[in-house]
């Protein structure tokens, strides 16, 4: 009895332990698609669209803001009234916003991001041109 317990304790340890370094838990991670990489460009083109989207609602957010009287912004960041400052530094920061966190995370989730935002933008600029906003220079 005494000589199985020293083969049963090699024994767990043989099976509970990884054979190779690939076989660590966070390398199964990584090999499951879970682990960060940079950005390809087929993503980078799957991103624009989205990012162009927010310009043009940014830009749409401009020509309200310049006239106050006719319009009111829906957005409740900006206020009903912003001011042309407000508008350019919530842009940015959402530009920022989700080009980091797109950025972040893994190209297995990556995707989520310009979906998310590009049907977002696409509801505010249809909304925008429906209420009358321009985009004038």
């Amino acid at each position: 009895m005494k000589a199985s317990i020293p083969i049963s304790i090699v024994a767990v340890l043989t099976v509970g332990a990884p054979a190779r370094a690939e076989e660590s838990l966070g390398m199964r991670y990584v090999h499951m698609g879970w682990g960060w990489e940079a950005p390809t460009l087929v993503e980078v083109a799957f991103l624009a669209p989205a990012q162009i989207l927010l310009a043009l609602d940014v830009w749409q957010t401009l020509d309200i803001a310049r006239h106050p009287k006719e319009s009111r912004e829906t957005n409740p960041w900006m206020g009903p009234h912003p001011s042309e400052r407000r508008v350019l530094l919530v842009g940015l920061g959402t530009v920022a916003a989700t080009t980091g966190i797109w950025v972040a995370l893994p190209p297995k989730v990556r995707w989520i991001v310009p979906v998310a935002l590009g049907s977002v933008e696409v509801a505010a600029v249809t909304h925008n041109f429906q209420m009358g906003a321009k985009l004038g220079f």
